[in-house]
């Protein structure tokens, strides 16, 4: 039975995946007249914000062997808060969750946002809400197992994959009559960019 639920989980991450790729390149709808539009279209993974802690011998020798771990890391997916400005006027300001029961899938941002033609200032500034835990992420022991250091190589990992605690884009744009620009996501550089459809 859970393999079905894992399944459907990962059939329904792979159509939001495809539809937000899809709606980030759809044309300008028409009847917009001689409007233009900033859509801002991306997906990101949330930071898995942990707290970890050194087990003590006494709580280690409680426990049968094969559950012994000399750090344990509990915690959550992120959430973000986003917001966009054009011109200095507030268009969007939204709080973002990944989706699933646990808030671990990826976060998908879709907004549009019709503006006049012309020269625009467009500000969009991402950041995580909750406050991370700075002793999160402990020095290696001297002890530590095979399974320990592949946990904390892979907890570092996910670090690098999620999205920044906070991303700003402050730009100039030009955009022509039923034009868009696109406000996406780089993983490469880890940033806001901006793309003209």
């Amino acid at each position: 039975m859970t393999g079905i639920w894992r399944g459907a989980g990962l059939l329904l991450a792979v159509a939001a995946a495809g539809a937000t790729g899809w709606l980030s390149s759809a044309p300008l709808r028409s009847g917009t007249g001689d409007q233009a539009m900033i859509r801002l279209a991306f997906g990101v993974r949330a930071e898995q914000l942990e707290h970890c802690r050194q087990v003590s011998a006494e709580e280690l020798a409680k426990l049968p062997p094969h559950m012994r771990q000399s750090v344990i890391c509990e915690g959550r997916s992120a959430s973000y808060r986003l917001r966009a400005w054009v011109d200095e006027a507030p268009m969007v300001d939204v709080e973002l969750t990944g989706g699933g029961l646990q808030h671990d899938r990826p976060i998908h941002a879709l907004r549009d946002i019709l503006v006049a033609p012309g020269t625009r200032h467009l500000q969009v500034e991402w950041r995580r809400i909750e406050q991370a835990d700075s002793a999160a992420e402990s020095a290696p022991a001297d002890s530590e197992s095979g399974r320990e250091r592949r946990d904390r190589e892979t907890r570092a990992r996910r670090r690098l994959e999620a999205a920044p605690a906070e991303m700003t884009l402050d730009e100039t744009v030009m955009i022509g009559s039923r034009h868009v620009v696109l406000v996406t996501y780089q993983p490469a550089g880890r940033q806001l960019t901006t793309r003209r459809r």
